[in-house]
């Protein structure tokens, strides 16, 4: 990850069918030591789930969360940049 930060995204995913939007409503940045630590010990997913139960608790979602983190949009970036690839 190098000096990249990094961070777990809530994001009420809206109805754009509607006009509702995606926003995120909460974005958390991670010290480098404790994301290594939940990465090593296999419990970012756990952390992540406790971290959107404790916001659906104090935040309603307009429709529903979705939780994503660094390396989710690390992984899409590549697929798309492979897709690219071989479309040339």
């Amino acid at each position: 990850m190098g000096d990249d930060k990094f961070t777990i995204f809530i994001e009420d995913i809206g109805d754009r069918s509607v006009g509702m939007m995606p926003i995120i409503t909460v974005k958390v940045e991670l010290d480098e030591n404790m994301s290594e630590h939940l990465i090593e010990n296999k419990i970012l997913g756990e952390f992540e789930q406790k971290l959107e139960s404790l916001v659906k608790e104090y935040f309603e979602a307009e429709t529903m969360y979705r939780t994503y983190d660094t390396r989710d949009i690390e992984a899409e970036n590549e697929y798309y940049k492979r897709l690219a690839e071989e479309e040339e």
